[in-house]
């Protein structure tokens, strides 16, 4: 796989739930959304390998402290986590059984449904961990 620069731009919107969480003094947070930043920029610049397997667990871990946080706030900020979590669930899961969406085999494609699902994922973020703060 070659590197993919939007990918690479995209991973950056990490970057503002990284400043809510910092806003509000979710230290522990914001070093995880800051190190999702560098090891998404970093595998979508290199594809290399050995990157992914940190990326994707990262990835996973983070979400779930996200939600772990989130829940202390009550159910306000739930309509958009769920909202998000079905188009994370279809783009990424359906994507990969079918080969289309994230995993359509054709870069052009593909790269607009990663990218999307990078940006919707930092925009809800910083929205369900203000709201619930």
């Amino acid at each position: 796989m070659e590197p993919n620069p939007l990918l690479v731009l995209s991973s950056f919107t990490y970057i503002l739930p990284a400043i809510v969480c910092y806003t509000l003094a979710y230290n522990y947070l914001c070093l995880m959304y800051i190190t999702v930043v560098l090891v998404s920029a970093c595998y979508h610049a290199s594809k290399h390998p050995m990157i992914l397997w940190v990326d994707i667990p990262l990835s996973h871990i983070n979400h779930v402290a996200t939600l772990l946080n989130i829940l202390k706030g009550g159910w306000l900020s739930m309509p958009a986590y769920f909202a998000w979590l079905l188009y994370a669930l279809i783009t990424y899961y359906y994507g990969y059984r079918t080969a289309s969406l994230i995993w359509d085999p054709d870069r052009k494609r593909a790269t607009p449904w990663h990218a999307g699902l990078h940006i919707l994922t930092s925009l809800v973020s910083a929205y369900t961990i203000y709201v619930s703060s």
